[in-house]
């Protein structure tokens, strides 16, 4: 669904990691709060047991069938609360509010984020600055120009596999985060069910048994927007 990085965007990507590793001089930003999770926020995801499964899914099989362009899924409208569930948004807020205050603000405290700590655990010191610079440009981007969500070339979409009682976003989380943080309560999605994925050939049986488990999805996901 992104497009290819134009070469500025990878120069602006680079210097903006540079300026993150090293930071100014002088007092670090206070910690962020996380915000309260809402009383209406239901979080249904991916079952653990479903996990390897449903990511083969998303990896080999529907996003390969998003991104072929042959109109894969449909586009509704879904709430963002559904969209990026609190314990996916907790730590995104707590870097958004930092990056929000500025670079200056970003460069003092991004370090001491959950966000940061994790993408540094996981992928090392250099990539998860980058995460944290692009995320940086993605929200700027939007506070300034909108989210440039196209829902006639389904540009930038968040991409949701819907089934039963599962929600499980596919593509988009930074976007997702950032719409929700910035105060949109609906977006525009590419929604995928059971009834797609089915329908394409060449299914791994593992993939299509566990497709076949699942009854289709509750008639609200799809609620018109």
């Amino acid at each position: 669904m992104a497009a290819t990085q134009s070469m500025p965007e990878a120069l602006m990507d680079r210097a903006m990691t540079l300026a993150l590793l090293l930071p100014p001089a002088g007092r670090e930003e206070p910690r962020v709060s996380p915000p309260e999770r809402r009383e209406d926020e239901i979080e249904r995801g991916l079952p653990e047991e479903y996990e390897a499964v449903g990511f083969k899914l998303r990896d080999k099989v529907i996003m390969p069938a998003v991104r072929s362009g042959a109109g894969f899924g449909r586009v509704t409208a879904m709430d963002t609360v559904r969209l990026i569930p609190h314990y996916k948004y907790a730590p995104r807020f707590e870097l958004l509010t930092v990056m929000a205050r500025g670079f200056r603000a970003c460069r003092r405290a991004f370090r001491r984020t959950a966000y940061y700590r994790d993408q540094s655990r996981r992928h090392g010191a250099w990539a998860a600055a980058l995460k944290v610079a692009r995320y940086y440009r993605l929200l700027e981007s939007a506070r300034r120009e909108g989210l440039k969500m196209d829902v006639l070339t389904r540009r930038n979409l968040p991409v949701v596999f819907c089934a039963r009682d599962i929600v499980f976003r596919l593509d988009g989380t930074h976007r997702c985060s950032v719409a929700r943080f910035l105060g949109h309560d609906r977006l525009p999605i590419v929604a995928v069910t059971p009834r797609d994925v089915l329908a394409l050939p060449g299914l791994p049986p593992d993939v299509a048994d566990f497709v076949k488990s699942l009854a289709p999805p509750d008639p609200d996901v799809f609620a018109a927007g």
